[in-house]
Order: structure tokens, then C-alpha cells, then sequence
């Protein structure tokens, strides 16, 4: 009896401290503005280095102060040329599930974007906003927070989901890990159209696209899933670049959902994204057959904010963008079912207030997160260039206007634009250029700042922001 007495007074001391402990810790970390706050601890001081986990833990004090404790978390740095920015972004991997955005699935894989080359830092959560519309059925969400590292502010990030098959997430049949030899190999897999070639890759035999298959992973794909989903991509490219591809039957579109591929282009052009052909999710699922484009990723460089193509206001990405696929683009716009179908659809979102909606939501973020942002600044400089900004201001309403007047007059254009695509439809040949088939990649000087002309450069180091990253010195 003395036993069991000893055992119970120590498991009350146990639940006293613990409780004494996370009491403690809701009162040390509080929301720094309105937004929630996410503060981490890396273990031991260790720096934070790009795909290298270090241990961490993590306090995460939502809206109404709620504070949700994650020890034992992974927490590496993200991105390519985002990383070397000196606001970096993050990715994170917790021991267990955790609901962080109210109203979507748990999970143990968390991104923290920093949007460094957006001054409004809100357009890849807009893009996600245009995604919602349309009949894409996964579209990364967001949610603002103050962030801080090792006590340190870092200021206004956008929390978000990692791309990966999951529920929730890319909500499709992943493949079993380890694979058996009687598996089904139909699917499903996680696709990416990667100029980077980072990764698991391989190139389409006709017009040489770069292909990352992100799921299954490096680690767990083998030969016959490798071999099943390359021919897959390389038949619908056969398709499409064939004489018949406008045939309903032998053509391509029994090979894509062309209601998600339409609204999947209808948002790289409404957004402007001079990358949408050069780095682009895509998917298949298990027991069918066509290709499903989406979800929408990495749009901080999107709506005119990319110094390479200049004004978009009145261009087509499938005109100036970059990357290989480009020419898929190219060639669906020669269907004249193709082109009726863009010009039908877009026409569809306008009537049901897709421009207006997005107007809306860049209002209701900009007001959400107007006091982080003049923390934010105050930190980081709200006139500096980072990466390939085009147009600086000296104040934060001004960048929102001008993100807003840009999706109003480009909205417009897209009308007329698509209308003439379809009345010449099979007809207008357009030829690729070097220019936009290569994706020139940028060089930037140690704080992420973009080299312009790199002929007349002072001494120093710089960046070359390509494949495989190169240091320049001079």
C-alpha cells in the first residue's frame, strides 16, 4: 500500500510541474501583433542550413493565445534562389501530426515562406485565392504569422502546407513503401515540370521537358514505377505534337482532365507567372489515365514583379513565358476545341467574380497583416530590391495598389487576348525563341540583390543562381 501511495504522489508532482511548465511557457511566448506567433528554438544554437535537419522545438500561440508546444521538431532551410536571401524560408518536419491552419488536416510537414521578393508578400497566397475558383481541387493554403528563431524576430511569414500526397493535401492513392512486384503501378504519383532538374528527373523524348517525379521519392521508386509513369508523360506529349492531336479519341485529351488543365493555364496567365512552363506541379492517380495539372506553387515573382519580362500587363505567358513547356501551351493553342474552351471558361470566372474575389482577399490579408508588416519592414527595408523586383515604393500601400491594378487591367486584356487566340485558333504559328525556351538565371551578390549588368562588376563575390550554384569571384 506504501508502494502505490509513493507512486501516486509522484505522479501528481509529475502532472504539477508539467502543468507548472506549460503555464510558463504560455506566459513567456505571446503574439508579437494580431497574427498568430511562431517561436522556435533550434537545440544547441546550431545555424540553420538549406535540406540539413537540425532539432528544434517549437511554441505556437494562435489567435485567441492558445499555446501548442512541438518538441523534438526537424527544422531545415528551403528553396533555391530564395534561399539566399537574407530573409530565408523554412521547412518544417514535427514528431507528430499538428493542425497549424484552422479547418485543414493535420500534418507533420509545415513550409515557412518568407516572400522576401514580394513587397506585398501576398501573392502566393492570392494565386492560392484564384485556385480556390476554379475546379483545381488542391491549392496550398496560407496563413500569416510573426516568426522568430532562437529569440530573434524574423518578421512576417506565410505559413503553408508542403506539396505531397496526402490527405489534405494531394489527395490521391500513393504508392506502397516499400513497392511489391503485384503492385499497381497506375498511381499515384507527384509530378513536377522542374527547369531546375533537381532531384529524380528525366526529359520528354519530343520536346525535351524537364520532369521531376517527386512521389514516390528517390529513396522508394524503383525501376518499374520509374519506367510506367515516364511513358505516361511521353505519351501524352506523342499525342499532343502528333498530326491528329485534335482528335477527341487519338489526340491528347483523354490523356489530361482538360477542365483542371484549362483552369490550371487560366491561372498562370491571369497571374502573370512568366515560370509557369518551367517549374509546375503536376499529378496522376491510380486507375486513371490522364494527367491532372496543379497544385499552383511559387507565385512571389508572379503578377509583374519579374524585372526579366518587364511590363506583363498586356502579354501572354504563352507568348514570353519561360521553360521547354512552353510548347505544350504552344500547341494546345492550335485546337481550336482548345482555345474555346479557354476563352468559354475564363469567361465563366469573370461572370462569377473571380477578379473582384481576388481584389476582396487582397484587401482582407493587406488589413490582416498591416502591423506585422511594419514590423517587417522596419526590419528588413521596404525600397531595397530583392531577386527580380521591378518597381519599388516607399510604402506599403503603394505595392498593394499596385498588385491590385495589375490583375484589373491584365484581367481585361486576358478577354480580348483570348477572344482573338480563338478566332485564329489553328491557324497562328508561334515560334519559340531562345530566350524563352532557356530560363536565364539570374546573378545575385551576397545579400540576394540582383547583378543587372554583369559586365562592369565591382570586386567581390557573387552568386550564379543556375543549376548546380556557382561562386563568382571578381
Amino acid at each position: 500500500m506504501k508502494m502505490i501511495v509513493e507512486v501516486w504522489k509522484r505522479c501528481v508532482m509529475a502532472v504539477a510541474f508539467l502543468l507548472t511548465a506549460v503555464t510558463a511557457q504560455a506566459q513567456e511566448h505571446r503574439r508579437i501583433t494580431s497574427l498568430p506567433t511562431i517561436y522556435i528554438e533550434v537545440y544547441y544554437g546550431h545555424n540553420i542550413i538549406k535540406d540539413l535537419y537540425r532539432i528544434a522545438r517549437m511554441w505556437y500561440v494562435d489567435e485567441a493565445d492558445n499555446v501548442v508546444f512541438a518538441d523534438s521538431l526537424m527544422m531545415a532551410g528551403r528553396g533555391n534562389s530564395t534561399w539566399s536571401f537574407d530573409k530565408k524560408p523554412y521547412k518544417l518536419r514535427l514528431k507528430r501530426p499538428l493542425t497549424m491552419i484552422p479547418g485543414k488536416a493535420a500534418s507533420r510537414r509545415w513550409i515557412l515562406l518568407a516572400n522576401a521578393a514580394d513587397k506585398t508578400m501576398l501573392r502566393n497566397a492570392i494565386a492560392s485565392v484564384a485556385g480556390e475558383q476554379t475546379s483545381l481541387p488542391f491549392n496550398p493554403s496560407y496563413r500569416f504569422v510573426d516568426f522568430v528563431i532562437n529569440g530573434e524576430y524574423q518578421g512576417t511569414y506565410q505559413l503553408t502546407e508542403a506539396i505531397e500526397i496526402a490527405p489534405g493535401r494531394v489527395d490521391i492513392t500513393p504508392q506502397r513503401v516499400p513497392p511489391r512486384t503485384d503492385d499497381d503501378l497506375s498511381g499515384g504519383y507527384l509530378l513536377e515540370i522542374d527547369g531546375t532538374q533537381d532531384g529524380n528527373c528525366f526529359t520528354t523524348d519530343r520536346c525535351h521537358v524537364p520532369i521531376r517525379i517527386h512521389e514516390p521519392d528517390d529513396d522508394n521508386i524503383n525501376m518499374a514505377q520509374q519506367t510506367y509513369i515516364s511513358h505516361v508523360v511521353n505519351e501524352f506529349e506523342r499525342r499532343l505534337t502528333a498530326d491528329d492531336f485534335c482528335d477527341r479519341t487519338a489526340g491528347y485529351r483523354p490523356l489530361t482532365d482538360t477542365l483542371q488543365l484549362a483552369d490550371w493555364y487560366i491561372c498562370q496567365e491571369l497571374t502573370g507567372n512568366g515560370d509557369a512552363f518551367h517549374n509546375a506541379f503536376f499529378y496522376k492517380e491510380q486507375g486513371d489515365d490522364r494527367l491532372h495539372f496543379g497544385p499552383l506553387w511559387d507565385y512571389d515573382i508572379a503578377f509583374g514583379n519579374d524585372n526579366r519580362l518587364g511590363d506583363t500587363t498586356h502579354e501572354l505567358m504563352a507568348d514570353i513565358g519561360y521553360g521547354a513547356a512552353r510548347q505544350w501551351i504552344v500547341r494546345l493553342w492550335k485546337d481550336p476545341w482548345f482555345a474555346r474552351l479557354i476563352n468559354r471558361r475564363y469567361n465563366e470566372l469573370l461572370e462569377q467574380g473571380f477578379v473582384e474575389r481576388l481584389t476582396t482577399a487582397i484587401d482582407s490579408l493587406a488589413t490582416a497583416i498591416d502591423a506585422s508588416q511594419q514590423l517587417n519592414y522596419a526590419l528588413w527595408g521596404i525600397d531595397e530590391q530583392v531577386y527580380l523586383e521591378r518597381v519599388l515604393h516607399p510604402t506599403y500601400s503603394a505595392y498593394v495598389d499596385d498588385l491590385k491594378e495589375y490583375i484589373a487591367q491584365h484581367a481585361l486584356f486576358l478577354k480580348e487576348a483570348f477572344r482573338q487566340r480563338q478566332e485564329s485558333a489553328g491557324t497562328t504559328d508561334i515560334a519559340m525563341t531562345r530566350r524563352q525556351t532557356d530560363h536565364p538565371a539570374p546573378v545575385v551578390d551576397l545579400t540576394g540583390r540582383r547583378v543587372n549588368d554583369t559586365k562592369d562588376l565591382l570586386r567581390g563575390v557573387y552568386i550564379y543562381m543556375g543549376r548546380g550554384r556557382k561562386y563568382m569571384t571578381r
